[in-house]
């Protein structure tokens, strides 16, 4: 499915302690292609039901975050 404005994810993990705990990081070309996919209230998670019996808690809010800084593309050619 090709939604306008993303630009991809991270999926990050750790153990802690008795649990694995995981970290999504979404990439959005900006909030208003977010808040297109999201709507309005876009910092509420969007977790599908199926996921959620998964998973033995989860945070029902996002935090949004603007890239200052990232590392320098290089060119192979």
């Amino acid at each position: 499915m090709k939604v306008p404005g993303y630009r991809g994810s991270y999926l990050l993990k750790r153990l802690d302690d008795e649990e694995v705990e995981f970290i999504t990081v979404m990439l959005w070309e900006s909030l208003e292609s977010l808040s297109g996919f999201a709507g309005a209230d876009y910092e509420k998670a969007i977790v599908p039901v199926e996921r959620r019996k998964l998973l033995s808690h989860y945070d029902e809010r996002s935090a949004h975050y603007e890239i200052l800084m990232q590392p320098a593309t290089t060119d192979a050619s």
